[in-house]
């Protein structure tokens, strides 16, 4: 009765109109792929069943007037997905060639199953009867082996993207019907053209990276003898009228494009479509979309994709504007090779193990130096991260092996045999990028045989490199480095020694696709034990912020209404002065604090890095920090703490005028200079310290000043903008209750209630609440361990925030209470107070869990961490004092006050 009920239910949508009113060449062949989809997202999703035998002899395409009608048959061996088995063991014979990977290992089976045979079935159309895993006899085992042949449809880039994620051996891979529909590769030209437009927008008023990402991406190709068959419609009974219209000699006469580079094409297509009606008639005529572009609707769809920008996306846009023009060229640029072509490798640097700051170039050791050494190119955050990456001397070219190849003899002088065992003896590595990425190793070893006398040990150089590298394809997946143990020159005595380095490639095919080549890397922080110490972090965290809210809302609300009750009450009534003292300074509670300027600076500067951490925040959330992606971070903050300078000057400028400052001006220094000049003096000083151990964290003189450039062109100018905004904006300070002329004399206070113990207990509590999730920061930021676990460090974040503003305000009230009406520095200083907690952990973090020595590594960590906690210092001040003002008014708001 299950097959029955399963082929009733699929009559009922065997009939599926097409809605494919483009009619190319292309789209003739693959109409009824079309309706194929919509069948099939109709029994995965509404029906949920499982094909199981989809090939072309089972479609059937029928002409009903202008329209298609595809109709699936051969339902014998179909099943409802959820339904339970009658039998474990009924197997159906399926068609070979069409059916995945996972029914021959006999796997559950999904509509990933379909999905598969749908990009076959989709192949075997395009290419005119082929098969993409070659002839029938071997399908079977190149399917096993996932050893797809696309090359007959290579001249159609968006079917060959589409049908290559189809076939993927791994289920979880493929893309599922309703993706499907969204390929481009059912795109006419009105929406392909809109959507080129709308990433010319978003790269030229969003996100100006885009276009250098895209120029590197396309590579060398030229577009200029393209642009008429992109743009005009030869078919047009105009355009065969009038053949001399080119949009060339016309986009040649707009501007100085650069034809090389697909950012300048997308230009060409944005002011187009913006200034049409200055186009030549003869042009508009002739032009493929006479109007203002339709679909405007589609970027959304898109938008997550835009924003993460994946090499494949940018591959395949200029794909689609480049079809026919060539293949897209194979090299570093798209990370795809032939057999034989060079891979990049670069070595980067070198350094103590346990001293992250204090690394060397990789030459630095008297290495063997190659002949044509290069420097690579790198960007602001790479510069800023310490990298600085060489030509390495090994030559690992695409799926060549080498055997023990020597690269260099060289004869080490006693001042190269001493300089290489201080390296050795401080457990120096070294680093290197090969395709991108990362490669580690120590240059050597110490054998201690059981000696505890230094003088007894042994010191050795390792001189042989054995690299394992993984490849899929024609793309390098992972790349391992080992030092071979039996192959050492000695490095104990002082003497003159020969060495002879040489190193061994293999290479081996693995099934592991590139978009996941990164994942190992992220690994270590996401294995099962580490993520329950996360999770028992956050439940930590959680619980402390249960027990905190539930014990000030508890006590609160009762104080507070006992409090408003009486005040509601006759003024006989209100007399207990100790328990309702808050009611009795209200002329006070709203008196401006001392050193306004000061204070309305850093709110300021920390509103701003509250702004910047979320920006950075959001940024990890979507990706854009992942392992190895060198520099990303050191760039973001740099670019987003320039551009949220007038955040700071706004909050600054309009919070000192609420306060009846009159010295905007120097208000508006002071802000500029609060968090920026410790900074600035800290880096001096530690630049001065890298530059005397000639250590790569010294920055050259062309990244000073192209930070200096960024400072004094983006940050100044915003700050003083927002100043003048935030002084022009006129909002004068919303005080519930009227100020009186004098100030009312504070009662003596126990010790407790002074501003130390104070500013302890309110910054205990967030810091126990994250204490736990620092260690891996930490061990992060000063160590080789990679963190990549950014939802549970928002969540964390999250609870941070929450614990100092319940605090700050729990504390207010209380000081309030005791009738001491000057609260608030004390709630900004309270809430910060958690800063001075971290900063205290780097001192126990630095003694009990870390290895790091030395002057430079201990200024580097002591004087950074300084500037960190600083500014959460400030951040955290700000979100204390925020909460605790709107506490104050709203209690203050309630009363009647004469």
């Amino acid at each position: 009765m299950e097959g029955v009920g399963e082929l009733l239910a699929a009559n009922k949508v065997k009939h599926v109109p097409t809605r494919v009113k483009w009619m190319t060449n292309l789209g003739r062949r693959c109409c009824f792929v079309f309706n194929l989809l919509y069948l099939l997202k109709a029994e995965a999703i509404h029906l949920d069943i499982i094909h199981r035998d989809l090939r072309p002899e089972n479609v059937m395409i029928v002409h009903a007037g202008k329209t298609l009608i595809a109709k699936i048959g051969n339902m014998g061996i179909a099943r409802i997905k959820a339904a339970p088995l009658l039998s474990h063991h009924a197997r159906g014979e399926r068609s070979p060639g069409f059916q995945p990977r996972e029914q021959f290992e006999n796997e559950k089976e999904t509509t990933a199953a379909d999905m598969f045979a749908l990009g076959c079935i989709m192949f075997y159309v395009i290419s005119s009867g082929k098969h993409p895993f070659g002839a029938v006899n071997k399908r079977k085992a190149n399917i096993r082996r996932n050893n797809c042949d696309l090359r007959p449809i290579q001249n159609f880039p968006e079917a060959y993207d589409l049908i290559q994620h189809l076939v993927d051996s791994e289920p979880n891979s493929r893309l599922i019907a309703s993706q499907v529909l969204l390929h481009p590769f059912f795109w006419n030209y009105d929406v392909k053209l809109d959507f080129f437009m709308k990433v010319s927008d978003y790269a030229v008023e969003v996100n100006w990276l885009l276009s250098t990402e895209l120029d590197a991406a396309i590579g060398d190709t030229s577009w200029d003898g393209k642009v008429d068959d992109i743009f005009l419609d030869h078919n047009n009974k105009y355009s065969a009228r009038h053949a001399n219209a080119s949009m060339t000699s016309y986009v040649q006469t707009m501007k100085d494009y650069n034809y090389a580079k697909i950012s300048d094409l997308l230009r060409v297509i944005r002011n187009t479509q913006h200034h049409y009606g200055r186009l030549p008639k003869d042009i508009k005529r002739c032009s493929q979309n006479k109007s203002k572009l339709r679909s405007h609707d589609l970027l959304p769809s898109h938008k997550h994709t835009i924003m993460r920008l994946p090499t494949s996306l940018l591959l395949f846009i200029g794909a689609l504007i480049f079809s026919g023009a060539g293949n897209v060229r194979s090299d570093a640029s798209d990370h795809r090779y032939k057999d034989g072509d060079s891979v990049p490798l670069y070595a980067n640097k070198v350094g103590p193990f346990h001293n992250p700051s204090e690394t060397y170039r990789y030459f630095d050791l008297p290495f063997c130096i190659p002949e044509g050494v290069k420097d690579k190119k790198e960007a602001l955050g790479e510069v800023l991260n310490g990298d600085r990456l060489v030509s390495a001397p090994y030559k690992l070219n695409f799926r060549e092996e080498k055997d023990s190849d020597v690269y260099c003899k060289k004869k080490l002088s006693r001042e190269e045999v001493e300089q290489f065992r201080r390296a050795v003896e401080k457990d120096y590595y070294f680093q290197m990028y090969y395709d991108d990425l990362p490669i580690w190793g120590f240059i050597g070893k110490v054998d201690k045989e059981s000696k505890s006398d230094p003088s007894e040990f042994k010191y050795f150089l390792y001189k042989h490199i054995q690299f394992e590298i993984l490849y899929n394809k024609d793309r390098v997946i992972e790349i391992n480095a080992r030092m071979d143990p039996h192959s050492l020159v000695d490095l104990t005595e002082d003497k003159e020694v020969d060495a002879e380095f040489m190193y061994t490639v293999k290479w081996k095919e693995t099934e592991t696709p590139f978009e996941k080549r990164m994942d190992k890397y992220a690994m270590s922080s996401s294995l099962p034990h580490h993520l329950e110490i996360h999770w028992f972090s956050i439940i930590n965290s959680c619980v402390t912020v249960l027990l905190l809210t539930g014990f000030l809302a508890t006590i609160l609300m009762r104080v507070l209404k006992n409090d408003f009750m009486k005040y509601a009450q006759d003024e006989e009534a209100a007399d207990d002065q100790e328990e309702t003292g808050w009611k009795y300074i209200h002329g006070d509670v709203f008196r401006f604090p001392k050193h306004k300027s000061l204070f309305a600076a850093s709110l300021g500067s920390g509103t701003q890095l509250f702004t910047l951490t979320i920006f950075i925040f959001m940024l990890s959330l979507v990706g854009v920090f992942y392992p190895y992606n060198r520099g990303a971070l050191f760039t973001a903050l740099v670019v987003i703490y320039a551009l949220t300078s007038g955040i700071a000057g706004y909050t600054a400028s309009s919070f000192y005028c609420q306060l009846e400052g009159k010295n905007w001006v120097r208000n508006l220094l002071l802000t500029g200079g609060l968090f920026c000049g410790p900074l600035f003096l800290t880096f001096c000083f530690l630049n001065t310290v890298a530059i005397a151990y000639s250590a790569t964290a010294a920055l050259p003189f062309g990244t000073i000043v192209v930070i200096v450039l960024i400072w004094t062109l983006v940050t100044s100018p915003l700050l003083v903008l927002g100043g003048i905004a935030g002084k022009n904006s006129k909002a004068e300070f919303q005080a519930p209750v009227r100020t009186t002329k004098y100030p009312r004399e504070i009662p003596p206070l126990p010790w407790y209630r002074s501003a130390i113990p104070q500013m302890a207990m309110a910054g205990f509590l967030p810091f126990s609440a994250i204490y736990i999730e620092l260690y891996y920061i930490f061990a992060s930021v000063w160590g080789h361990r990679i963190y990549t676990i950014y939802s549970i460090l928002f969540i964390v974040f999250i609870i941070l925030l929450i614990v100092t503003a319940f605090i700050t305000v729990a504390l207010t009230y209380f000081q309030l209470a005791a009738e001491d009406h000057e609260w608030w520095w004390r709630s900004f200083l309270c809430g910060g107070s958690t800063g001075l907690f971290i900063y205290a952990y780097c001192l126990y973090y630095y003694y009990a869990r870390s290895d790091m020595s030395g002057f430079m590594q201990t200024s580097f960590f002591f004087g950074y961490m300084a500037c960190i906690c600083y500014g959460f210092f400030l951040m955290l001040g700000t979100v204390g004092f925020r909460a605790a003002l709107l506490f104050v008014r709203h209690i203050y708001r309630s009363i009647k006050c004469e």
